[in-house]
């Protein structure tokens, strides 16, 4: 740094002010640092730099895959808080092992490791809220716990986008709609987009009259496969399905296909919550709510680091909807002598 400043013509101090961004330097001066950094092909050392300044600008992702591992959907949203992060000059770590104990989180904690994290995956009673809390160490939310808790968060909107899905069906005749959330185990532990995404459902479904059918599946495509087997049985099988749950998709269109139903002459598919890479590579390519997962990312990345940089800062809570795209898979209801006359 003394080498740099002695070059640049400037102080020892101003050089710091230009690394740390503490203050506002001109563009020139600042210019001229940079420049000198350059020809002296100094980098600043960025253990040295934390301990300095008490911050690494690390960031970690903790998310904490349930049984069904990590899909397209939340690969996006990683994807958008790595590019969060960046973009704010931070460097962002996933954790998807442990870290749901106070000994791992006092360890993250304690050895400075990171200046904040970043809960997915979360439950209504999540059990590293309250250890997070305790330890002091900032947090926000990509999801949200129970009400109750006034914490800081960023989700989907799975009210308004369970409206405007059965809305679209609805408007196409569809009158007996089902409902492929995740495996029961993950809805009964608490998982906050499967039970509100089921809750947003029913309730929906209740509000426009539609003869509403759930099943839940575990995120394979057999999984998928016997999830249906029980609707499409039925005396009165639905006309169109929602499907939350991007491991079971194809095997719930092979189950389809064996009982010759034809998409979407037969009967309509849509994707709920997911990624358009999923909805996009299937056939038919499915018509889909597409998980606002970019933007929820990156707010929750510039909500931590406020956080960080302010803990006084009320931070703003949001809820995005999905965005629903119109594909292949799903048409106008048609009735039975109707569809053997295509």
């Amino acid at each position: 740094m003394k080498d740099v400043a002695q070059r640049a013509g400037v102080s020892l101090s101003t050089v710091s002010y230009v690394l740390s961004g503490s203050r506002p330097i001109s563009g020139p001066t600042r210019a001229r640092i940079l420049s000198a950094m350059d020809e002296l092909n100094f980098h600043p050392n960025a253990v040295a730099r934390a301990l300095a300044s008490k911050r690494t600008k690390v960031l970690a992702l903790l998310l904490s895959p349930q049984e069904r591992g990590l899909g397209h959907s939340e690969l996006e949203f990683v994807r958008g808080a790595t590019e969060a992060a960046r973009n704010r000059d931070h460097h962002l770590v996933l954790l998807t092992a442990g870290m749901d104990s106070e000994a791992d989180l006092s360890y993250l904690k304690h050895q400075g490791l990171v200046d904040g994290l970043i809960l997915m995956e979360v439950r209504l009673d999540d059990p590293r809220i309250p250890l997070l809390q305790k330890l002091g160490l900032p947090f926000t939310m990509l999801g949200r716990s129970a009400p109750t808790l006034v914490l800081p968060f960023v989700d989907i909107d799975f009210d308004t986008t369970y409206q405007t899905l059965l809305e679209y069906l609805v408007g196409l005749g569809h009158r007996r709609i089902a409902f492929v959330n995740q495996s029961r185990e993950v809805w009964a532990s608490g998982y906050g987009p499967a039970v509100r995404a089921q809750q947003a459902f029913e309730h929906s479904a209740g509000a426009l009259g539609v003869t509403a059918l759930s099943v839940f599946s575990s995120s394979t495509p057999r999984d998928g496969w016997e999830a249906c087997q029980p609707l499409l049985d039925a005396s009165e099988p639905p006309t169109a399905l929602v499907v939350m749950n991007d491991g079971a998709l194809p095997g719930i269109l092979l189950a389809l296909s064996a009982r010759c139903l034809r998409i979407p002459e037969d009967i309509s598919v849509v994707s709920a919550c997911s990624s358009s890479l999923v909805s996009e590579t299937l056939l038919p390519a499915l018509t889909s709510a597409d998980a606002p997962s970019r933007e929820l990312a990156r707010l929750a990345v510039e909500n931590l680091i406020q956080s960080i940089e302010d803990p006084e800062a009320a931070l703003q809570n949001v809820l995005l909807p999905c965005q629903l795209i119109i594909r292949a898979s799903s048409a106008s209801f048609r009735t039975e002598p109707e569809r053997k006359n295509i």
